[in-house]
């Protein structure tokens, strides 16, 4: 993912996110002219209206009110409620305080239930 040049995180840092091997795999596949992978309708890289074209094709497909940010945030959400322990969880979401990411902790009570039941009593 490349993002405008005007444009920086919240930090002013950048990162990258790693991407589950199966996904990984599925890119490399893709037969493509360039090193992009989402092209427009006209084979070029998508411009700096992202956020608009997916807004306008989750409506299209009936999933009206999704956004880039409720992906990141159901993203976050399941890493949390499949167990990923909340320093991992704040690293991948590029969280520069683990107090964002601790107000994903209420949706892993399976995971801390768990946790109690390794204690040797």
């Amino acid at each position: 993912v490349e993002s405008k040049q005007d444009w920086c995180t919240k930090t002013g840092n950048s990162r990258e996110i790693p991407v589950a091997d199966d996904l990984l795999t599925v890119l490399r596949d893709l037969p493509r002219a360039c090193d992009y992978v989402f092209l427009n309708t006209n084979g070029k890289k998508y411009g700096y209206h992202l956020t608009e074209r997916v807004k306008r094709l989750a409506k299209r497909i009936g999933l009206d009110g999704l956004t880039l940010h409720t992906l990141r945030n159901t993203f976050i959400s399941h890493l949390v409620m499949s167990g990923v322990d909340l320093v991992t969880v704040k690293e991948l979401a590029g969280h520069s305080d683990i107090k964002t990411t601790m107000r994903y902790a209420h949706l892993a009570p399976e995971h801390l239930r768990k946790s109690i039941g390794k204690l040797p009593y």
